[in-house]
């Protein structure tokens, strides 16, 4: 199987698929919440690599794995304050009862996926350069 394509399922995994709801409403303003999303996702991108590379790359996906943990507390850690922003900010606006109103929700709420999206592209730049790491 080709690299990357193991380093983006070890990324979805741990980036989406074992990240609780707790850990993906609080790592935006507690930071132990964000060090233990950190944690699972870098535990669950090193392992990836080491079992589905079928190559002694263990020591390479460690460092691997710390520096994209390190990286991703970083991004998660300004995109998830920015993304809690103007998710809880467009909600706020669908209450209210104008159009005006209606129309601010729905730009916080593309903000929100926008926001979403630079987050996953600065991950997938770093995963990227960092290949060199694993050789």
């Amino acid at each position: 199987m080709n690299l990357l394509y193991i380093i983006l399922l070890g990324h979805f995994t741990g980036d989406f698929l074992l990240q609780p709801r707790v850990l993906a409403r609080d790592k935006s303003h507690i930071t132990w919440a964000l060090l233990i999303h950190t944690f699972i996702y870098s535990a669950t991108l090193f392992y990836t690599i080491w079992l589905l590379s079928f190559r002694d790359i263990a020591l390479p996906a460690f460092l691997y794995s710390l520096v994209n943990g390190m990286t991703h507390f970083a991004i998660d850690g300004v995109t998830s304050r920015i993304s809690k922003f103007y998710w809880l900010r467009s909600q706020e606006n669908v209450k209210k009862d104008s159009v005006l109103s209606k129309e601010l929700a729905e730009d916080d709420e593309h903000k929100f996926w926008v926001t979403i999206g630079a987050d996953q592209l600065l991950h997938a730049w770093v995963l990227i350069y960092s290949l060199r790491i694993l050789g």
